[in-house]
């Protein structure tokens, strides 16, 4: 009898090639698309396709149900033009946060033996020249914690008797990685999102070594495991490849200014990111979801969150001031400094959503006189 493994994240970059590494090596696979599309791919692959929403716990313990084993790949990496931004990580905050802790929950409420898991080699700290192994120190700011988050909760697996395998895989590249192809554009136009000092070492890792892993990851004990190709290079030999490889003179990293405000930036997408009402739990911290009763479609309040200057102002900027009521004669006017905090508002006309009391108006119940047309007594 084959055995049974379910893939979340069948359908993206690690996900479209982990599973024919499965399908090939006689896994049962039952892989989670969002779409028809999605499953359509999956079903030519040879795999079962799930389509459902991934995010309730009731669905997840359908899946999980009977399985021998359940790899997570799910990843929302925003596009380089809007990676520095900081609320374009939340939602990779929250895959990689609450999410694996319901993802575990359901598991272990299942009895499933393995759980296999992706993370990033992003988590550690700078190791100058240095070869980082898996028990070299981590720092990783802002979204990038969440990821420790997940290899914590895989933790509980192997705690209660299974195996919850984490794999810290390399950047990416590969002909199908929306990743390289954005990178090989920059590259033609001189310019790469590359962090880091030039002269520091870094690694990646090719798409389809990345599904033999996940199928690798299968029979392992449990544990945290680096993947990566076996010849690093430094930031400086790899711009030189890339400017080989598109037919540049040269290709430059990010400017120095963007370097040194990214971990301000890394810091803000976080958990702790201003504007975020829930934050990413933290280790140890199980997310419980109430279920909602038979019958009742589940669902999820969209929450509203403050965003852009108005989230990174002091809370006492973004609160109404006295302003003035009207010009007509008898009306008092606020302060000019009054009209001016007033105007700074970043939701003016939304005052519901940032919490704001509105500004007073003039009570209207009553009519406004009329004006006489005829002269004062006492005028000619």
């Amino acid at each position: 009898m084959s055995m049974r493994a379910v893939v979340l994240g069948a359908t993206g970059t690690v996900g479209r090639v982990a599973v024919p590494h499965l399908v090939a090596a006689g896994y049962d696979v039952l892989a989670h698309a969002r779409s028809a599309d999605g499953a359509a791919r999956l079903a030519a692959l040879g795999a079962t396709p799930l389509l459902g929403d991934s995010d309730h716990l009731r669905t997840l313990r359908e899946w999980f149900r009977g399985a021998d084993a359940v790899v997570d790949l799910r990843v929302a990496v925003p596009a380089t033009s809007r990676a520095m931004r900081p609320w374009a990580w939340r939602e990779y905050a929250r895959l990689r946060g609450e999410a694996a802790v319901m993802l575990v929950d359901a598991a272990l409420l299942e009895d499933v033996p393995r759980v296999v898991h992706d993370t990033v080699t992003m988590v550690y700290a700078d190791g100058r020249s240095t070869p980082l192994t898996e028990d070299a120190p981590v720092d990783a700011p802002g979204a990038l914690a969440a990821n420790l988050v997940t290899e914590h909760q895989l933790g509980r697996v192997t705690a209660a008797g299974g195996a919850g395998v984490a794999l810290r895989l390399a950047p990416l590249y590969g002909p199908d990685d929306e990743l390289s192809a954005r990178v090989v554009a920059g590259a033609r136009r001189g310019r790469v999102p590359l962090l880091g000092p030039v002269d520091g070492w870094t690694s990646a890792l090719h798409t389809d070594d990345a599904g033999a892993a996940v199928l690798t990851a299968l029979t392992a004990p449990g544990g945290v495991y680096n993947v990566a190709d076996d010849e690093p290079l430094t930031r400086r030999e790899l711009l030189a490849v890339l400017a080989d490889a598109v037919g540049v003179p040269t290709v430059r990293g990010l400017p120095d200014a963007l370097v040194r405000a990214a971990p301000r930036t890394a810091a803000l997408a976080g958990p702790l990111a201003p504007g975020r009402r829930r934050p990413v739990p933290r280790p140890g911290v199980a997310a419980e979801r109430a279920e909602p009763p038979p019958g009742v479609a589940h669902g999820r309040r969209r929450q509203r969150t403050r965003t852009g200057a108005a989230a990174l102002r002091p809370p006492d900027a973004r609160r109404w001031r006295p302003v003035s009521r009207s010009r007509r004669a008898g009306s008092a006017r606020a302060p000019a400094a009054s009209r001016s905090a007033a105007r700074r508002c970043a939701r003016r006309r939304r005052c519901r959503r940032c919490r704001c009391p509105r500004p007073p108006r003039a009570d209207r119940s009553s009519p406004r006189p009329r004006r006489s047309t005829s002269p004062p007594p006492g005028s000619r």
